[in-house]
C-alpha cells in the first residue's frame, strides 16, 4: 500500500482478512461440536448428498489415504455411513448419519 488509497485496504486484502474471520468462526463453530475442521467440511460437502470416495477426495482435495482415515473417524463418532453404490457394487458412497445431518445444520 503506497498511501494512495486513503488508508483504506485494498480489496484483496480485504479478502484475505474476511476469510481468515470466516475460518476462525467456522473452526469455533466445529470445537463447540467436537469436530475438526475436516470433519467439519465433510460434513458440509455431504449435506447435499451422498458421494463417492474418489469424487470426495476430489472435492475435499486431499489423497486417498487421508480420506479414508478422514471418514473412519467421522464414522466411529456416528456422523457418516458407507453404503454401497448402487451403480458399481465394488464402491462405495459416504453419506451422512440422522446425527451427522442434524449437526451440519447447526
Amino acid at each position: 500500500m503506497d498511501g494512495q488509497d486513503g488508508g483504506q485496504i485494498g480489496i484483496v486484502a480485504a479478502l484475505v482478512r474476511s476469510a481468515f474471520l470466516v475460518n476462525a468462526v467456522y473452526a469455533e463453530s466445529g470445537r463447540e461440536h467436537g469436530l475438526t475442521p475436516q470433519q467439519g467440511q465433510l460434513l458440509c460437502v455431504l449435506m447435499a448428498q451422498s458421494y463417492g470416495m474418489s469424487e470426495l477426495g476430489a472435492t475435499l482435495g486431499l489423497a486417498k489415504s487421508s480420506l479414508t482415515g478422514l471418514v473412519d473417524r467421522t464414522e466411529r463418532n456416528g456422523l457418516v455411513r458407507r453404503e454401497q453404490d448402487p451403480q458399481d457394487s465394488r464402491a462405495v458412497r459416504v453419506a451422512l448419519t440422522p446425527r451427522g445431518s442434524r449437526l451440519a445444520a447447526e
